[in-house]
């Protein structure tokens, strides 16, 4: 999968928020000062070249919409840097997060009951029952 940059991502959360949106909706979408259109105009293009966004004609404008869900990028995203940065270890990710962000007591419980919550998930449809 290509990396988006900055900019692409940025267009690509504002397109994700509006599932479809036209061109000046999009330059609205920015904080002040909003980018020019040629600016936006070729991000899209560049955006449609790399396979994340697609548009329908509308008399003389487009509509463009995403061809990648965010979830599935940022998961995508994700794998890259574990298999990358941290040997493919989620401990060695999950380390390096919670020292890094120095999380505090609240935001390691939560961390900590969505986990337990994913593992019973998991064993509840491991479970074979007879």
């Amino acid at each position: 999968m290509n990396n988006l940059s900055r900019s692409e991502e940025q267009l690509m959360g504002y397109l994700w928020k509006h599932k479809k949106a036209f061109l000046k909706d999009l330059i609205l979408s920015h904080p002040k000062p909003q980018p020019a259109k040629t600016t936006v105009a070729t991000l899209l293009k560049r955006l449609q070249i790399k396979g994340f966004v697609n548009y329908q004609i509308f008399g003389n404008s487009r509509q463009y919409f995403a061809l990648i869900e965010k979830e599935d990028y940022f998961s995508i995203r994700f794998k890259e840097i574990i298999s990358h940065h941290f040997n493919n270890s989620i401990p060695e990710f999950t380390s390096f997060i919670t020292q890094t962000l120095k999380l505090d007591r609240l935001e390691l419980d939560a961390l900590k009951k969505t986990i337990d919550k994913e593992v019973t998930t998991k064993r509840n449809k491991d479970a074979v029952f007879y």
